[in-house]
């Protein structure tokens, strides 16, 4: 258990609290078990999460991504700031935790650290995911002072060939430059955010890397490492990315030898 990230991460939750914030939140969850218990739904206050795409595109090609498959059905585009702005404004209320990404590289949005920075200067709880690719010096430090509070970073790898068997088009040297940049710019600042958080999801491809991944993560001194399985759209009994390790897999065998979800 990582008792310095967990300490980090509540000061920054309780940093975002007010007292309609956490009333409204405490609604939220009471009636989530009221409606387990009833078996109908209770619907108290209103959502104390909320998730804005800043955009769908994406600068890579991931296998298992609709974005990177360049299978999704929604058009391409991104999130102005202005409407980003009045989506704000009108949650920020009851709203403690955004998350500001989903299926694209939210780094594309040039607007980015803006929109991060108007959410935290409501005491909004921010987080982003990337895959680290244009995390630059400049970008990084934009990132940095936007007063983003946590950051994780996908590093599906930790050698170049098994990285870009996932994240094709990618550059392991360039993720793992990021998560310096940031942790660097962090320092230089004297700030204790954005939480860098290492994300490693399970494929085939790295199953056999779990030890080296959190060496890894040790030797950045990112703040916590995240092993995670991965979703898998495609679910044909040959699909190469799947792992074999059961642990890390939402996956099992159908009776037609493909794969089925663990629960379904």
């Amino acid at each position: 258990m990582n008792i310095k990230y967990i300490f980090s991460e509540g000061r920054f939750l309780l940093s975002s609290l007010s007292l309609k914030r956490f009333s409204n939140a405490i609604s939220a969850l009471l009636s989530y078990v009221l409606s387990i218990i009833s078996h109908r739904p209770v619907i108290w206050g209103l959502p104390y999460s909320c998730s804005i795409e800043p955009t769908n595109h994406c600068n890579l090609h991931c296998p298992e991504c609709p974005s990177g498959m360049g299978t999704l059905k929604r058009k391409r585009g991104e999130i102005s700031l202005e409407d980003f702005k009045i989506l704000i404004d009108a949650i920020k209320h009851h709203t403690t935790f955004l998350t500001l990404y989903l299926q694209g590289e939210p780094l594309l949005n040039r607007n980015l650290a803006e929109m991060i920075r108007y959410a935290s200067e409501e005491r909004i709880y921010t987080t982003i995911s990337t895959n680290g690719q244009i995390l630059n010096e400049s970008t990084a430090k934009e990132i940095v002072l936007s007063g983003l509070k946590k950051l994780i970073v996908s590093i599906d790898g930790t050698d170049q060939d098994s990285y870009q068997k996932y994240r094709r088009n990618g550059s392991l040297d360039k993720a793992l430059l990021g998560i310096k940049n940031i942790i660097k710019l962090r320092k230089e600042n004297g700030l204790s955010h954005p939480l860098v958080i290492l994300q490693f999801i399970v494929f085939s491809t790295n199953e056999n890397q779990l030890q080296q991944i959190r060496e890894l993560g040790k030797d950045l001194h990112v703040d916590k490492i995240e092993i995670k399985t991965a979703q898998h759209y495609d679910l044909s009994a040959d699909n190469p990315l799947i792992t074999s390790l059961e642990k890390y897999r939402r996956y099992k065998r159908g009776p037609d030898g493909n794969w089925v979800l663990k629960n379904a």
